[in-house]
């Protein structure tokens, strides 16, 4: 009988465990669930409470379950990303500096990561590569409010109008969040011009966004504008 109860008890603390863990791999997709994961095991989950700290103002907690991620798991890129985000807003701002410069030797594709580089391209001058972070952070889907008022800069600049609009004469799938960002962030005759200028690569805007744009123009600046022949 004591043997049965044994088995039985593991049996149900290995049940327990990886329902937890389904859990904290499920918090990914919903970040709600992330409250019961415990903190002894939660990644995903715990990452997401660091995450939520951090967009609340809340240095001192992300700082805590940042540290813990990194001790856990050093590597990620994201885990060092959260921490320098962290050690930033609890005003140690060359620890966190120091953090995303190794943040960027680990995987500088994570999204955070991408925007910081471009911006110290952007701050360099490097308006193309600024452009190649953008349309990556856009391509998965990550771009914010902070990504698009970036995004109007680089479209200010001539070189990174001309670099958008070889960009989105190539392949990919994030052109149409490029419009979305940029119709509010940039200048609509920066964003006009970018737009013709791919049509001269090859690429079509649809007809409904040059309209939209063209909304947001003065009258005397739509009148001047020569849109392409199938869209007239």
């Amino acid at each position: 009988m004591i043997g049965r109860i044994i088995v039985w008890l593991g049996l149900t603390a290995t049940a327990v465990m990886c329902f937890i863990v389904q859990v904290d791999r499920q918090s990914l997709a919903q970040p709600q669930l992330a409250a019961i994961v415990p903190d002894w095991l939660g990644g995903a989950a715990k990452a997401y409470r660091a995450e939520a700290a951090l967009q609340a103002g809340n240095g001192a907690e992300g700082l805590e379950l940042a540290r813990e991620l990194v001790r856990a798991r050093p590597m990620p890129a994201e885990h060092l990303t959260l921490l320098a985000q962290a050690q930033i807003l609890s005003d140690e701002t060359d620890a966190g500096i120091a953090t995303m410069q190794a943040a960027t030797t680990r995987g500088w594709r994570v999204p955070p990561v991408q925007l910081a580089v471009a911006q110290g391209a952007f701050q360099m001058g490097e308006y193309g590569t600024a452009a190649d972070r953008l349309a990556a952070i856009m391509a998965v889907g990550a771009d914010n409010e902070i990504s698009g008022q970036l995004l109007g800069q680089v479209l200010a600049q001539g070189e990174g109008r001309a670099a958008f609009a070889a960009k989105l004469g190539g392949e990919g799938y994030w052109q149409a969040r490029f419009f979305r960002s940029a119709i509010t962030a940039a200048d609509p005759q920066d964003l006009l011009e970018t737009m013709l200028m791919a049509e001269g690569n090859g690429f079509e805007t649809p007809c409904d966004n040059y309209q939209g744009l063209l909304r947001e123009l003065s009258e005397e600046q739509a009148s001047a504008v020569t849109l392409p022949e199938r869209c007239r």
